[in-house]
């Protein structure tokens, strides 16, 4: 796949050596019986993904707060952050259909290989696909070579049924759901089991998607009272060390500061098993 993308690439440069000024098209779409909607899904949102052979995959977004975005992955080499037009069009079995307001979007917010489309275009081209019309995406490639790439609606409408009752499942995203967040530890250990895990990655997870707001991300480790206190302040330190490490992991890109109050800020009583494995924990606190 990437060498037909080269060969192709390599003989547009060939023919602007040349003094061949008009940019070649290059052209994309799946054939009508592999076009496919697939749906993926997480905490936070739903997404409708199809493949374009060999160029890369569109994807319509539905996040748990509403927002909908359409985002285009580019396969690498075949994209270097030029602005890319968004269009509806007639499907091939629809000549002579006019399509209102068929130029969706001229500028993109573009981020390595992706391009991003925001709330309006979104919506029209969600409709335009409801309606039977395909997309397009135009661009061209430092003049030589123009782009061509085709969405389908083949198939859409069942799509968006399953997008629909997908979105229907979503919970809401509130930022007081993940303003503080407490991780808790076994004893003497700054391992994180497999529950705890699970609960980072979807902090992660919405951070991702609705920490844009979230300036400081401040972990702090606490200890019971087993031991000595100059140990239990390396103890917590190395907790929240391990939380940072694992979110960093995840991809998180906020600042993480990490500090250790070791044993000296217990929310329980230390006299009894349960409130030791309480007082064993590191809190994490979203500051925005």
């Amino acid at each position: 796949m990437y060498a037909r993308i080269r060969a192709a690439l390599t003989a547009v440069i060939s023919l602007a050596s040349l003094g061949v000024h008009a940019a070649p098209l290059l052209a994309f779409a799946a054939p009508m019986s592999d076009v496919r909607w697939d749906l993926r899904s997480g905490p936070f949102e739903c997404r409708l993904e199809q493949s374009i052979p060999d160029f890369g995959r569109v994807s319509l977004i539905q996040r748990a707060d509403g927002h909908l975005s359409f985002v285009v992955s580019v396969r690498r080499g075949l994209y270097q952050g030029q602005s890319m037009r968004l269009r509806v069009q007639a499907a091939p079995w629809q000549p002579g259909q006019e399509v209102a307001r068929s130029t969706l979007a001229s500028d993109s917010v573009s981020g390595g290989n992706l391009v991003s489309f925001g709330e309006s275009p979104a919506r029209a081209v969600m409709l335009a696909l409801r309606r039977g019309h395909f997309a397009a995406l135009d661009y061209t490639i430092d003049d030589q070579a123009q782009i061509h790439a085709e969405v389908s609606s083949l198939r859409f409408a069942a799509a968006m049924r399953r997008l629909q009752k997908c979105t229907a499942s979503l919970k809401p995203a509130r930022f007081a759901d993940y303003e503080k967040t407490m991780i808790h530890f076994a004893s003497g250990s700054s391992q994180l089991n497999a529950k705890v895990k699970a609960r980072l990655r979807r902090l992660a997870e919405y951070l991702h998607i609705f920490g844009g707001s979230v300036r400081i991300i401040r972990a702090t480790g606490n200890t019971d009272n087993v031991g000595t206190a100059y140990a239990n302040y390396g103890l917590g330190l190395r907790r929240a060390e391990t939380v940072s490490g694992y979110l960093k992991a995840q991809g998180v890109t906020q600042s993480i500061r990490i500090a250790s109050q070791g044993e000296y800020s217990p929310v329980a009583t230390n006299r009894t098993a349960q409130g030791r494995a309480r007082n064993r924990r590191v809190s994490v606190l979203l500051i925005r």
